[in-house]
């Protein structure tokens, strides 16, 4: 059930969505090529671990974005004890090829659990191609698919990021009641403290959606909070004018 919304938003009241709870998770606490192309040469794979995350790095980043098959032939060639901070490269490397979908398969269904770390999960949801509308549902799957994966703050700025610019406006009563839980609620449950950016992004939402009182209260609390952030003020101002 999504939270009851008011207007004005009684801005410390709201309840999160249960969805995205920490008690969905165990333990919380504080390109152009083409798909068939050839994989990668046998040099690029010495033993070395520094070497291969290199290499990684540079398939997430390459331009032209690497093929399907490039990546899976490096991903393929990698030592059981790899490091765990390859697979995020390997994510994005993948949401940049002919075929994003496979990213998303690739995070599921990883080759090792210890590659589910929050790495991958910020870069899944940095890079995947989801419709906006997917991307809360997917980050509360990740959380109960995988129990030992602890989001970070990152992680809930880029959902919140989601969330305000692109469904608030279509349902302003409905998301910016669950972006105050998220803010108030649920990133709390997780034991991490809102920084600016996530003020910022509620607040610039609250004023563009007309609601200048919350945005301006939300600003207070901000200050109240420690936080400053000339990026919270800026959308108030606009507002206001």
């Amino acid at each position: 059930p999504h939270p009851a919304t008011r207007f004005p938003l009684s801005l410390r009241r709201l309840t999160c969505l249960p969805s995205l709870s920490a008690s969905t998770a165990r333990g919380c606490r504080s390109s152009s090529s083409s798909d068939d192309e050839l994989p990668l040469a046998d040099e690029l794979f010495p033993a070395a671990g520094p070497t291969l995350l290199s290499v990684a790095r540079s398939l997430a980043v390459a331009s032209p974005p690497p093929s399907a098959a490039s990546v899976f032939g490096f991903l393929c060639r990698l030592p059981h004890d790899a490091s765990p901070h390859i697979f995020p490269h390997l994510v994005a490397a993948l949401a940049r090829s002919p075929r994003p979908i496979l990213a998303l398969r690739l995070f599921l269904s990883p080759p090792t659990s210890a590659a589910t770390t929050h790495h991958s999960f910020n870069s899944a949801l940095l890079r995947f191609p989801l419709p906006p509308h997917l991307l809360p549902a997917f980050f509360s799957h990740s959380l109960r698919r995988f129990p030992g994966l602890t989001p970070t703050l990152l992680s809930f700025n880029l959902l919140l990021k989601c969330i305000c610019s692109s469904m608030v406006p279509r349902n302003p009563g409905l998301y910016l009641a669950i972006a105050l839980g998220i803010l108030h609620d649920v990133i709390p449950a997780w034991n991490l403290v809102p920084d600016k950016f996530t003020y910022s992004t509620v607040v610039s939402a609250l004023a563009d959606a007309g609601r200048v009182e919350d945005a301006v209260a939300l600003v207070h609390e901000m200050v109240v909070d420690g936080v400053v952030s000339a990026e919270a003020f800026n959308p108030v101002l606009r507002a206001m004018l």
